[in-house]
């Protein structure tokens, strides 16, 4: 070594050692004067984990130990509860209260010799793990499911059939507690089910039901010649759509027509006056709400010159007679 210190940690634990330090210069080399040091017995340093029905508890392997003892204490019950002896470096202990933060502590020993220790605190699971308690919304498009953390999840499965298709068909796995599924059919009760899992284990499960609303058409209206051009999102599960028209001055809606295609061009409306417009899916009987939007029908002397030149073409370069 260049320096002044250095700390040897491959000895003999708890047993004295002979040192001794000599001082170079090239070839030149110093005298010595022995001393004797004595390696103590390094403090395990200990993980709690918790698990199903229990907190786990990991140390690293001590240099010279031949063996271990692990305690257990908690804030209102100072005095250490022996857990055993070990000569590994692990244990599950199963005797701790549920869902409590316990204190636990690991010594190494090399015959009557002990080392210090330092604490780490773990808080043991359920021994089975509790059934998620689903709710299912329909919201526009799809159902939100949500349901209740679970004491030692690591994730959570959800599930979706119907009453004609019994095979469950798997929709993810979620470390959340909220899910929404756009997938199932509209305005049909699905059902759905969680289960929560912790590695291998999992969890029964309950089963809810929920429906999907129709989702609302995202409509665009564009001023066209001779008319407001209307073109909107078709529509998970509908059949048909409807459009409406209205203005400030008359709230009435005027209905515009039924659809199955996603656009239409109202030539109905007043020239360069904003007309508000509306769009519906249905599904049977069924209906989506809807938003509004306005669009104006523009002046022919405006909408000319929006014409493409193909446009302009068709109007005036007819061919003669």
């Amino acid at each position: 070594v260049t320096g002044t210190t250095f700390t040897d940690n491959t000895g003999r634990v708890n047993v004295a050692e002979t040192y001794a330090v000599r001082a170079f210069l090239g070839t030149e080399k110093s005298s010595y004067i022995t001393v004797k040091g004595t390696a103590t017995l390094g403090v395990p340093q200990v993980t709690a984990t918790s698990v199903l029905g229990g907190v786990k508890l990991s140390w690293d392997a001590v240099n010279g130990a031949d063996r271990y003892f692990a305690w257990r204490r908690n804030e209102t019950n100072t005095a250490w509860i022996e857990l055993g002896s070990f000569t590994g470096t692990t244990l599950t202990d199963t005797t701790g209260r549920v869902g409590v933060a316990e204190i636990y502590a690991v010594r190494a020993y090399q015959g009557t010799k002990e080392s210090s220790y330092r604490t780490v605190k773990g808080t043991a699971f359920p021994a089975t793990l509790g059934v998620p308690q689903v709710t299912a919304t329909g919201i526009t498009g799809g159902v939100k499911l949500t349901w209740d953390a679970i004491a030692g999840a690591d994730r959570y499965v959800a599930w979706r059939r119907n009453e004609t298709n019994t095979a469950w068909i798997e929709l993810g796995t979620f470390t959340e507690t909220t899910f929404t599924d756009t997938t199932g059919r509209v305005n049909v009760a699905e059902i759905y089910a969680v289960r929560a899992f912790f590695e291998a284990e999992k969890s029964s499960y309950v089963a809810v039901k929920g429906t999907a609303l129709l989702g609302v058409p995202q409509v665009t209206a564009t001023g066209v010649l001779g008319g407001v051009k209307l073109s909107w999102d078709a529509i998970n599960g509908a059949d048909r759509y409807v459009a409406w028209r209205r203005n400030e001055t008359n709230t009435a809606w005027i209905e515009l027509g039924t659809f199955t295609g996603t656009t239409l061009t109202d030539t109905t409306g007043r020239v360069g006056v904003a007309e508000t417009y509306a769009v519906r899916a249905y599904q049977g009987t069924k209906e989506s709400s809807y938003r509004t939007v306005k669009g104006t029908r523009p002046a022919v002397a405006n909408a000319f010159f929006d014409l493409a030149d193909a446009e302009i073409d068709a109007l005036f370069l007819q061919p003669s007679v």
